[in-house]
């Protein structure tokens, strides 16, 4: 069972997988559905408000995930991805935004190399400072540089995950 932290311990953890494959192109892929707390009696999902995520398909705001408080948070991704038809290379992008989604800033990334039937570990950072709960968003997308990679998602575990912790104010 889970128990509750300590007094001085975290105030604000949440963590969320990809609950299905998702297909990227040759251009930037936004991750906004399919997003779902593990569940487990071993895993609380959530502590504190929990974070929620866009699932519309918005032009500025697809992907864009609100934080429940200010501070400065700690965001990881992680994600397993493959190429589906040819060896190429796959960027995963982690994007920030501080006027709701006007304008975004690529505030990470990492490239692999995809290939057919392979499948690749990627991890992507970034500690951003959260001021405006409602201008200060992060998004998460994946672009291929030729045919497609699929990003691997599952129900049932961890594949491809983001996790949100709020370091301190």
């Amino acid at each position: 069972a889970w128990v509750a932290p300590p007094a001085g311990g975290l105030t604000y953890a949440s963590q969320w997988r990809l609950s299905v494959d998702l297909s990227c192109g040759t251009s930037d892929t936004y991750l906004y559905a399919n997003w779902e707390k593990p569940e487990s009696e071993d895993s609380p999902g959530v502590i504190g408000t929990d974070m929620a995520v866009d699932a519309t398909t918005s032009a500025t705001l697809s992907g864009a995930w609100t934080f429940p408080a200010t501070g400065v948070w700690y965001v990881m991704w992680r994600l397993s991805s493959f190429g589906v038809t040819s060896g190429h290379s796959f960027t995963p992008k982690l994007w920030t935004t501080d006027d709701n989604g006007s304008n975004w800033y690529l505030a990470a990334s990492t490239v692999e190399s995809d290939y057919p039937g392979e499948y690749h570990f990627s991890a992507v950072d970034y500690l951003v400072s959260i001021s405006d709960v409602t201008n200060d968003k992060v998004r998460v997308s994946g672009i291929a540089s030729a045919n497609s990679s699929t990003i691997s998602g599952d129900t049932d575990t961890n594949k491809t995950v983001l996790t949100f912790i709020k370091l301190g104010d």
